[in-house]
């Protein structure tokens, strides 16, 4: 529900769902058939995939967050930003304790970068440049990556 609840970008399938989740898709099928059944979420067929959607306007008065849905914090994909964000922090803290050139301080960055852009994109970050960056120049879109991972989490800078 917390899923299903704070996405705000449209419906979500059962696959999309067990990945936020962390559970097995079978298993978060089984309960979205459940929930759809009590009419406690929307279900709708497109192809051959059913699509899953909150009543937020209903839920946002049952939990007693406000009027309407927009009292509903937004999504935020905990299970794919918060591994990219541990292996930062980690990169970060023991790149510190060294003494290696800015270039390849960049360099390294990159790769770290690139190692992470699946679950940084699964999050909904955009971590390619929208022109390549070369040398020590990818510092700063490594210091933009982390800002944005940052904002994301709601942590002030």
């Amino acid at each position: 529900m917390r899923i299903l609840l704070t996405y705000q970008d449209g419906p979500l399938d059962a696959a999309r769902l067990s990945d936020e989740a962390g559970f097995a898709k079978r298993n978060v099928n089984d309960t979205l058939g459940s929930l759809s059944a009590s009419m406690t979420v929307k279900a709708r067929w497109s192809g051959n995939e059913r699509h899953f959607t909150a009543y937020r306007d209903r839920w946002a008065t049952l939990l007693e967050v406000g009027p309407s849905a927009e009292y509903i914090p937004s999504f935020v994909s905990w299970v794919h930003l918060l591994p990219a964000s541990l292996e930062i922090i980690a990169w970060l803290e023991a790149e510190a304790e060294t003494k290696h050139s800015e270039y390849l301080v960049s360099s390294r960055a990159r790769e770290l970068i690139e190692h992470v852009s699946h679950n940084l994109m699964m999050a909904g970050l955009d971590v390619s440049p929208e022109r390549p960056v070369h040398g020590s120049a990818y510092l700063s879109t490594f210091t933009d990556t982390v800002e944005s991972i940052l904002a994301m989490m709601g942590v002030e800078q």
